[in-house]
């Protein structure tokens, strides 16, 4: 790990989209460093996908102590800590937790299954704010986004009201079935 052998290591954005996720966590930036101590290439290898181009322009800034001896590289990881940025709590899995999720429906005859993950935001007041899926059917993404969306939930109280991220889940079957 890198950072505290830089000579200048500026802290990456917090993103406004990530800000309205949740976004969290820990992002590892994997970096080649030059013999002048630049930063030559940097790629994140693990974290929140809406938190890596913030931390990967972050690195790319960073400077490290010039090598004296010539043709050397040096490679090693950035590690950007995003957890204190973020104002809500995790809370899991949330299906048995909602007051009303309403019924997925499709414009188009879909015979399709599968599970669909559903990664949400939930206001202070209990609304779904932003919903996002990452795989699966397109079909099925597409309803179960806007499904989720419509949920409504009571509001979270630890010493006030707080923002929660949380997942949704919806099996599909081949039959036309979904299952919370």
């Amino acid at each position: 790990m890198l950072n505290g052998t830089a000579i200048y290591l500026p802290k990456p954005i917090y993103p406004v989209e990530a800000k309205g996720y949740c976004a969290d966590g820990k992002v590892y930036v994997e970096v080649l460093i030059g013999q002048k101590g630049q930063v030559l290439t940097a790629k994140a290898i693990r974290g929140d996908q809406l938190l890596r181009e913030s931390s990967i322009n972050a690195a790319k800034k960073a400077r490290f102590h010039r090598t004296r001896a010539k043709k050397i590289k040096n490679r090693g990881l950035i590690v950007y800590n995003f957890d204190s940025m973020s104002r809500c709590i995790d809370a899991g899995i949330v299906n048995k937790k909602a007051t009303s999720i309403p019924k997925p429906t499709f414009q188009h005859a879909c015979r399709c299954s599968g599970t669909i993950v559903v990664f949400i935001v939930i206001n202070e007041i209990g609304d779904v704010i932003s919903a996002r899926t990452f795989a699966g059917h397109p079909l099925l993404r597409i309803a179960s986004e806007k499904s989720a969306s419509g949920a409504k939930f009571g509001p979270t109280m630890i010493s006030g009201p707080l923002k929660v991220k949380a997942i949704l889940t919806y099996t599909f079957d081949s039959s036309g079935e979904i299952k919370y």
